[in-house]
């Protein structure tokens, strides 16, 4: 029984090859012993010969195509082919159906010998099947911690996190999960690529996978030759990520499957932090607004009450600049007296200045008309620009040349003057703001009206 148990432990732990290339160097002067690892063969022995290279790129491909493309229906089947390699023109397939070996040789194989090869074979089989089983146990093994550190996943990923530390959190996942010889995150900027995290000398053009107007949920695969990379796109409205990773070996069904489950929950986590970070600002600007319309209402009731010229144009300027979060603000408006729009108030980081300020001469209250807008953003149309439109010369108020907005004060009729307003942040006014502002504009030039002028 010791000596049966040792003959077996010899077998199943790589004596069947030993026992196969033993026997082909009796009966034939050179041979090679090869098993596929996806598109290449990789060498397990040779007979005769003293190969330079352990890998042959490819070559698992073109030698499959040989045989028939038919599952295997028998635990062990010998088949040869011709080849049309002139240094290796024969082969034979040693496989089952979970396994495959090759034998090239430089004669054709007699049925003798065909004969005579089927046990060893069948020991081939054994030591395959064995070497099989211990996989699928380290396969266990590995998706048993997949499944771990998908549990620990889930308990952070859908935090909200900014783009680039949600990559690098997904590079780390990637990293402890699969083990890569290398892994990184880019994000799709349109016209080019941009490195989130990981390394990369250099970066791929932005074609192919990367190019794709809809993007596959599941990991694409290069087949070619070591490293093998694969790209798992990871995709969610204008956001477009994708994962490059790399493997000195070809990744099983059980890796890219991990993948695809990791793709999906990252894009899943995407879509629920933009859909929160939308809800956050839609409550941030409703209550906002609500804030808005309350100051509004208030301030409004202000400015019908007040009775006093100067007092009513020194609260209009208040108001906008508080309804606007604006730093500085110029408030002109019609001066019958002198005949055009005049300075009412100046206003800068809340001290009024009191400098003179030439008249902007008119012979009438410029009309309103359909193409006249709430508010203008003066860096897309400058105030001289705009003004002059109006039939107005703004070149003597050098304050409005860095002024960003401008709001026209009118009554639906005719414009009573305007606002210009700067502000030292350079925060534009959100859309609440911009109501709040013109709804104030339109109620000072329907009170100024009171004062005649």
């Amino acid at each position: 029984m010791n000596n049966l148990y040792e003959q077996m432990d010899f077998v199943l732990s790589g004596g069947a090859l030993k026992s196969l290339t033993d026997f082909l160097a009796l009966r034939v002067p050179s041979a090679l012993i090869l098993v596929p690892r996806g598109a290449d063969l990789h060498i397990l022995d040779a007979v005769g010969v003293n190969p330079t290279q352990l890998i042959l790129p490819g070559e698992g491909l073109r030698l499959g195509s040989l045989f028939s493309s038919r599952p295997a229906v028998s635990p062990c089947e010998l088949e040869q082919a011709r080849t049309e390699k002139e240094e290796w023109p024969w082969v034979l397939r040693m496989r089952g159906p979970h396994w495959e070996v090759y034998v090239l040789l430089r004669e054709k194989a007699d049925e003798s010998l065909l004969d005579e090869l089927k046990p060893y074979a069948g020991m081939v089989r054994l030591w395959q099947q064995f070497q099989r089983v211990d996989a699928n146990e380290g396969k266990l093994s590995r998706l048993s911690y997949m499944i771990l550190a998908t549990k620990s996943t889930l308990a952070s990923i859908f935090e909200p996190m900014p783009l680039e530390y949600f990559a690098s959190f997904v590079a780390d996942v990637l990293r402890e999960s699969l083990f890569p010889r290398s892994v990184s995150i880019l994000k799709d900027e349109g016209g080019h690529l941009k490195l989130l995290a990981g390394k990369m000398d250099v970066l791929p053009p932005r074609e192919g996978i990367y190019a794709q107007a809809i993007l596959p949920s599941a990991p694409v695969l290069d087949q070619g030759s070591a490293p093998y990379r694969a790209v798992l796109p990871i995709a969610e409205a204008e956001t477009r990520l994708f994962c490059v990773l790399e493997w000195e070996d070809l990744p099983d069904g059980e890796m890219l499957h991990f993948l695809e489950l990791l793709g999906n929950l990252a894009s899943r986590a995407l879509a629920i932090n933009s859909l929160r970070s939308k809800n956050t600002l839609a409550a941030s600007q409703a209550s906002s607004g609500d804030f808005t319309i309350l100051s509004l209402s208030s301030v409004l009731k202000a400015l019908r009450d007040e009775g006093d010229r100067s007092r009513f144009l020194a609260l209009a300027a208040d108001v906008f600049l508080e309804m606007g979060q604006m730093s500085e603000c110029l408030l002109s408006v019609w001066d019958g007296e002198h005949g055009g729009y005049a300075l009412a108030e100046h206003r800068s980081g809340g001290v009024r200045d009191c400098s003179e300020h030439p008249v902007l001469r008119a012979s009438r209250r410029c009309e309103v008309s359909r193409s006249l807008q709430p508010l203008y953003d003066l860096k897309h149309t400058p105030a001289a620009e705009l003004l002059g439109s109006w039939g107005l010369d703004a070149a003597s108020w050098k304050e409005l040349e860095h002024m960003q907005y401008l709001v026209p004060i009118h009554d639906g009729k005719s414009v009573e003057g305007f606002v210009a307003l700067a502000s030292d942040s350079g925060v534009a006014p959100g859309e609440p703001q911009r109501e709040a502002l013109s709804i104030a504009a339109q109620f000072t030039g329907y009170e100024i009206r009171k004062f005649k002028s």
